[in-house]
Protein backbone atom coordinates (compact mmCIF):
# COMPACT_ATOMS: atom_id res chain seq x y z
CA UNK A 1 0.00 0.00 0.00
CA UNK A 2 2.86 2.18 0.88
CA UNK A 3 4.37 1.71 -2.30
CA UNK A 4 1.32 2.01 -4.48
CA UNK A 5 0.54 5.56 -2.58
CA UNK A 6 4.60 6.46 -3.54
CA UNK A 7 4.36 5.57 -6.95
CA UNK A 8 1.12 7.22 -7.76
CA UNK A 9 3.10 10.39 -6.54
CA UNK A 10 5.22 10.07 -9.26
CA UNK A 11 2.90 10.64 -11.59
CA UNK A 12 -0.55 11.60 -10.03
CA UNK A 13 -2.66 12.64 -12.55
CA UNK A 14 -1.39 10.14 -14.81
CA UNK A 15 -2.24 7.33 -12.72
CA UNK A 16 -5.67 9.25 -11.57
CA UNK A 17 -6.10 9.95 -15.45
CA UNK A 18 -5.92 6.29 -16.22
CA UNK A 19 -8.33 5.04 -13.90
CA UNK A 20 -10.79 8.33 -14.93
CA UNK A 21 -10.59 6.99 -18.45
CA UNK A 22 -11.26 3.34 -17.28
CA UNK A 23 -13.91 4.31 -15.38
CA UNK A 24 -15.73 6.06 -18.21
CA UNK A 25 -14.89 3.25 -20.45
CA UNK A 26 -16.57 0.46 -17.99
CA UNK A 27 -19.25 2.79 -17.73
CA UNK A 28 -20.24 3.31 -21.14
CA UNK A 29 -19.74 -0.39 -21.93
CA UNK A 30 -22.60 -1.15 -18.37
CA UNK A 31 -25.16 0.36 -20.85
CA UNK A 32 -24.81 -2.38 -23.20
CA UNK A 33 -27.57 -5.02 -21.74
CA UNK A 34 -25.46 -8.05 -21.13
CA UNK A 35 -22.39 -7.49 -23.35
CA UNK A 36 -21.40 -5.05 -21.29
CA UNK A 37 -21.15 -7.01 -18.53
CA UNK A 38 -19.16 -9.69 -20.30
CA UNK A 39 -16.58 -6.86 -22.21
CA UNK A 40 -16.01 -5.39 -18.65
CA UNK A 41 -14.74 -8.36 -16.81
CA UNK A 42 -12.74 -9.91 -19.96
CA UNK A 43 -11.21 -6.06 -19.72
CA UNK A 44 -10.03 -6.34 -16.50
CA UNK A 45 -6.71 -8.89 -16.76
CA UNK A 46 -5.45 -6.53 -19.38
CA UNK A 47 -6.22 -3.24 -17.16
CA UNK A 48 -4.40 -5.00 -14.27
CA UNK A 49 -1.18 -5.53 -16.84
CA UNK A 50 -1.40 -2.04 -17.96
CA UNK A 51 -1.40 -0.51 -14.70
CA UNK A 52 2.20 -2.75 -13.74
CA UNK A 53 3.62 -1.66 -16.91
CA UNK A 54 2.79 2.04 -16.11
CA UNK A 55 3.83 1.99 -12.60
CA UNK A 56 6.96 0.55 -14.00
CA UNK A 57 7.00 3.07 -16.34
CA UNK A 58 7.09 5.72 -13.65
CA UNK A 59 9.50 4.06 -11.36
CA UNK A 60 12.10 4.12 -13.95
CA UNK A 61 11.21 7.75 -14.82
CA UNK A 62 9.30 7.30 -17.83
CA UNK A 63 5.68 8.36 -18.77
CA UNK A 64 2.27 7.15 -18.16
CA UNK A 65 -0.51 6.87 -20.30
CA UNK A 66 -3.52 4.73 -21.79
CA UNK A 67 -1.21 2.90 -24.43
CA UNK A 68 -0.04 0.74 -21.62
CA UNK A 69 -3.37 -1.11 -21.42
CA UNK A 70 -2.69 -1.94 -25.14
CA UNK A 71 1.16 -3.19 -24.83
CA UNK A 72 0.37 -6.79 -23.49
CA UNK A 73 -1.66 -7.03 -27.15
CA UNK A 74 0.73 -5.36 -28.91
CA UNK A 75 4.05 -6.02 -28.05
CA UNK A 76 4.31 -9.30 -26.95
CA UNK A 77 5.01 -12.50 -28.50
CA UNK A 78 2.07 -14.09 -30.97
CA UNK A 79 2.07 -16.68 -28.15
CA UNK A 80 1.68 -14.36 -24.93
CA UNK A 81 -1.03 -12.56 -27.06
CA UNK A 82 -3.27 -15.62 -27.17
CA UNK A 83 -2.27 -16.10 -23.95
CA UNK A 84 -3.32 -13.13 -22.93
CA UNK A 85 -6.57 -13.47 -24.70
CA UNK A 86 -7.58 -16.84 -23.00
CA UNK A 87 -7.63 -14.87 -19.51
CA UNK A 88 -9.30 -13.11 -20.51
CA UNK A 89 -11.93 -14.77 -21.33
CA UNK A 90 -11.67 -17.17 -18.29
CA UNK A 91 -11.85 -14.14 -16.45
CA UNK A 92 -15.38 -13.05 -18.41
CA UNK A 93 -16.44 -16.67 -17.82
CA UNK A 94 -15.54 -17.42 -14.33
CA UNK A 95 -16.58 -13.53 -13.17
CA UNK A 96 -20.08 -14.41 -15.53
CA UNK A 97 -21.02 -17.38 -13.46
CA UNK A 98 -20.19 -15.78 -10.28
CA UNK A 99 -22.52 -13.35 -10.95
CA UNK A 100 -25.34 -15.96 -12.60
CA UNK A 101 -24.97 -18.16 -9.26
CA UNK A 102 -25.65 -15.22 -6.94
CA UNK A 103 -28.30 -14.04 -9.02
CA UNK A 104 -29.85 -17.91 -8.42
CA UNK A 105 -28.71 -17.54 -4.64
CA UNK A 106 -30.75 -14.71 -4.12
CA UNK A 107 -33.65 -15.27 -6.71
CA UNK A 108 -33.02 -12.01 -8.73
CA UNK A 109 -33.55 -9.91 -5.22
CA UNK A 110 -30.23 -7.80 -6.03
CA UNK A 111 -30.76 -7.23 -9.38
CA UNK A 112 -34.44 -5.41 -8.38
CA UNK A 113 -32.61 -3.75 -5.91
CA UNK A 114 -30.44 -2.22 -8.38
CA UNK A 115 -33.83 -1.13 -10.32
CA UNK A 116 -35.00 0.50 -7.33
CA UNK A 117 -31.81 2.55 -6.28
CA UNK A 118 -31.86 3.77 -9.75
CA UNK A 119 -35.62 4.08 -10.51
CA UNK A 120 -36.91 7.67 -9.64
CA UNK A 121 -40.17 6.24 -8.82
CA UNK A 122 -38.54 3.78 -5.81
CA UNK A 123 -38.24 4.99 -2.13
CA UNK A 124 -36.63 3.91 1.06
CA UNK A 125 -39.71 2.12 2.06
CA UNK A 126 -39.40 -0.43 -1.10
CA UNK A 127 -35.71 -0.84 -0.43
CA UNK A 128 -36.22 -1.88 3.00
CA UNK A 129 -38.89 -3.95 2.32
CA UNK A 130 -36.91 -6.34 -0.68
CA UNK A 131 -33.84 -6.18 1.65
CA UNK A 132 -36.08 -7.96 4.81
CA UNK A 133 -38.07 -10.08 2.74
CA UNK A 134 -35.56 -11.56 0.47
CA UNK A 135 -32.27 -12.93 0.25
CA UNK A 136 -30.63 -10.39 -0.57
CA UNK A 137 -27.40 -10.51 1.74
CA UNK A 138 -27.19 -14.39 0.85
CA UNK A 139 -26.74 -13.52 -2.85
CA UNK A 140 -24.46 -10.62 -1.89
CA UNK A 141 -21.82 -12.39 -0.21
CA UNK A 142 -21.76 -15.66 -2.28
CA UNK A 143 -21.01 -13.16 -4.91
CA UNK A 144 -17.95 -11.49 -3.05
CA UNK A 145 -16.52 -15.01 -1.78
CA UNK A 146 -16.79 -16.10 -5.65
CA UNK A 147 -15.43 -13.24 -6.62
CA UNK A 148 -12.55 -13.66 -4.05
CA UNK A 149 -12.35 -17.28 -5.03
CA UNK A 150 -11.68 -16.13 -9.36
CA UNK A 151 -9.15 -13.27 -8.05
CA UNK A 152 -6.91 -15.82 -6.82
CA UNK A 153 -5.58 -17.57 -9.48
CA UNK A 154 -5.62 -14.25 -11.87
CA UNK A 155 -4.08 -12.24 -9.74
CA UNK A 156 -0.33 -12.67 -11.12
CA UNK A 157 -1.93 -14.38 -13.92
CA UNK A 158 -1.26 -11.51 -16.57
CA UNK A 159 1.89 -10.87 -15.30
CA UNK A 160 3.52 -14.16 -15.89
CA UNK A 161 2.13 -14.48 -19.21
CA UNK A 162 3.31 -11.50 -20.56
CA UNK A 163 6.74 -11.42 -18.26
CA UNK A 164 7.39 -14.61 -17.76
CA UNK A 165 6.26 -16.18 -20.74
CA UNK A 166 3.90 -19.11 -19.10
CA UNK A 167 1.04 -20.70 -20.70
CA UNK A 168 -2.37 -19.22 -19.42
CA UNK A 169 -2.61 -22.59 -17.38
CA UNK A 170 0.50 -22.47 -15.81
CA UNK A 171 0.43 -18.91 -15.00
CA UNK A 172 -3.16 -19.61 -13.48
CA UNK A 173 -1.28 -22.30 -11.34
CA UNK A 174 1.77 -20.55 -10.15
CA UNK A 175 -0.91 -17.44 -9.58
CA UNK A 176 -2.54 -19.52 -7.01
CA UNK A 177 0.48 -21.15 -5.61
CA UNK A 178 2.10 -17.77 -5.15
CA UNK A 179 -0.56 -16.37 -3.15
CA UNK A 180 -1.49 -19.51 -1.04
CA UNK A 181 1.73 -19.21 0.17
CA UNK A 182 2.11 -15.45 1.01
CA UNK A 183 -1.48 -15.74 2.47
CA UNK A 184 -0.99 -14.35 5.63
CA UNK A 185 0.26 -11.36 3.60
CA UNK A 186 -2.64 -11.06 1.39
CA UNK A 187 -5.37 -11.28 4.09
CA UNK A 188 -3.14 -8.07 5.81
CA UNK A 189 -3.37 -6.26 1.84
CA UNK A 190 -6.95 -7.04 1.84
CA UNK A 191 -8.00 -6.08 5.02
CA UNK A 192 -5.62 -2.65 4.86
CA UNK A 193 -7.34 -1.72 1.64
CA UNK A 194 -11.13 -2.64 2.87
CA UNK A 195 -10.04 -0.17 5.86
CA UNK A 196 -9.00 2.61 3.45
CA UNK A 197 -12.25 2.43 1.86
CA UNK A 198 -14.44 2.28 4.53
CA UNK A 199 -12.75 4.67 6.22
CA UNK A 200 -12.31 6.94 2.97
CA UNK A 201 -16.54 6.47 3.03
CA UNK A 202 -16.73 6.77 6.79
CA UNK A 203 -14.73 9.81 7.12
CA UNK A 204 -16.67 11.75 3.63
CA UNK A 205 -20.41 10.87 5.20
CA UNK A 206 -19.03 12.59 8.72
CA UNK A 207 -17.49 15.57 6.57
CA UNK A 208 -20.59 15.71 4.74
CA UNK A 209 -22.63 16.23 7.89
CA UNK A 210 -20.29 18.81 8.91
CA UNK A 211 -20.46 20.68 6.09
CA UNK A 212 -23.92 20.17 5.77
CA UNK A 213 -24.81 22.19 9.03
CA UNK A 214 -22.66 24.89 7.38
CA UNK A 215 -24.77 25.00 4.36
CA UNK A 216 -21.53 23.78 2.41
CA UNK A 217 -22.43 20.27 1.96
CA UNK A 218 -21.55 20.71 -2.26
CA UNK A 219 -18.39 20.56 -1.27
CA UNK A 220 -17.59 17.35 0.18
CA UNK A 221 -19.58 16.46 -3.16
CA UNK A 222 -16.94 17.90 -5.11
CA UNK A 223 -13.99 16.90 -3.11
CA UNK A 224 -15.58 12.95 -2.60
CA UNK A 225 -15.09 12.11 -6.51
CA UNK A 226 -11.41 12.74 -7.01
CA UNK A 227 -10.48 11.13 -3.54
CA UNK A 228 -11.81 7.92 -4.90
CA UNK A 229 -10.31 7.81 -7.80
CA UNK A 230 -6.77 8.63 -5.61
CA UNK A 231 -7.23 5.44 -3.87
CA UNK A 232 -8.40 3.55 -6.48
CA UNK A 233 -5.64 4.23 -8.97
CA UNK A 234 -3.28 3.66 -6.04
CA UNK A 235 -4.66 0.47 -5.41
CA UNK A 236 -4.08 -0.66 -9.27
CA UNK A 237 -0.56 1.17 -9.03
CA UNK A 238 0.19 -1.13 -5.85
CA UNK A 239 -0.54 -4.47 -7.99
CA UNK A 240 2.85 -4.73 -9.12
CA UNK A 241 4.54 -4.44 -5.57
CA UNK A 242 2.27 -7.25 -5.15
CA UNK A 243 4.27 -9.06 -7.88
CA UNK A 244 7.79 -8.14 -6.97
CA UNK A 245 7.01 -9.29 -2.97
CA UNK A 246 6.19 -12.65 -4.82
CA UNK A 247 8.22 -12.98 -7.81
CA UNK A 248 11.67 -10.41 -7.55
CA UNK A 249 11.78 -7.08 -8.94
CA UNK A 250 14.17 -9.04 -11.73
CA UNK A 251 10.99 -10.83 -12.79
CA UNK A 252 10.39 -7.79 -15.31
CA UNK A 253 13.75 -6.53 -15.99
CA UNK A 254 13.47 -6.18 -19.81
CA UNK A 255 10.99 -6.15 -22.63
CA UNK A 256 8.96 -9.21 -23.58
CA UNK A 257 9.13 -8.73 -26.75
CA UNK A 258 12.27 -8.08 -27.47
CA UNK A 259 12.86 -11.88 -25.98
CA UNK A 260 15.09 -10.82 -23.24
CA UNK A 261 12.08 -11.63 -20.24
CA UNK A 262 12.98 -14.23 -17.89
CA UNK A 263 11.01 -17.88 -17.71
CA UNK A 264 9.35 -17.71 -13.96
CA UNK A 265 8.96 -21.31 -12.82
CA UNK A 266 6.04 -22.30 -11.13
Amino acid sequence: MREGFRTLFKRPLGFVGLYALVLMAWLLLALLPLAGAIIVSATMPLISMGYMLATRSALQGGPVHPGHFFEPLTKASLQARRQMLLLCVLNAAAVTAAFALGDWADGGSFLRLQELAGSSDSNMEQVTELIESSPVATGLLLRMALLALVSVPLWHAPALVYWGGQGAAQALFSSTLAVWRNRGAFLVYGLAWTGAFVGLAFGMALLGVIFGMAGAQQVVGLAAGPIALLFSAAFYVSLLFTFDDSFGPSAHPGDPAAGDGPTIAP
